[in-house]
């Protein structure tokens, strides 16, 4: 998008479970942010890890994927639109794939990064760690959504896969 380049990447790292990685890198080729989409279908972190954060209760659904390894580096020259660039990329991924929701777990520091971003999620649970707090949360995925983490991400002139679906975003 623009000046930045952003790559989907398919690896298999957590079993078979077929994660998409999302990476934003700057014009001279530098990962600048990331994050790994996983389907709920197969194993999680949230389900293998932190199943405690859900009371017990089991994810898995085709319609839900789990996020996890959100990150966005110092090198950054805008952490807050190459944030907004990231869940822009998961969004429209999202959409692409037929999801209604993700999932994830995260420090408790992170709710106002992605309010402030325009995708704040609904915290569903937390509890402390020795790292600190961790909440889990859930993140719907819409095209209103899209519309609204464009504009924050400043990709107002952009084709989207979702614009060749028929809705245009402005």
């Amino acid at each position: 998008y623009n000046h930045t380049h952003l790559f989907l990447v398919l690896a298999h790292l957590f079993g078979a479970s077929n994660p998409i990685y999302i990476i934003l890198r700057d014009d001279l080729g530098k990962h600048t942010a990331s994050t790994r989409l996983l389907p709920t279908t197969g194993r999680t972190m949230i389900a293998e890890k932190f199943s405690d954060l859900t009371d017990g209760v089991e994810i898995e659904s085709a319609a839900v994927w789990e996020v996890s390894r959100f990150f966005v580096s110092s090198r950054s020259k805008n952490r807050v639109r190459d944030a907004s660039r990231l869940m822009f990329a998961g969004c429209e991924t999202g959409i692409r794939a037929g999801l209604t929701h993700y999932v994830g777990v995260t420090s408790t520091e992170m709710v106002p990064i992605f309010k402030a971003c325009g995708w704040p999620g609904e915290v569903v649970n937390k509890k402390m760690t020795d790292q600190g707090e961790i909440c889990a949360c859930l993140w719907e995925v819409t095209s209103d959504l899209l519309e609204r983490l464009m504009w924050k991400a400043s990709l107002k002139n952009i084709v989207s896969y979702t614009t060749l679906r028929g809705k245009t975003l402005r």
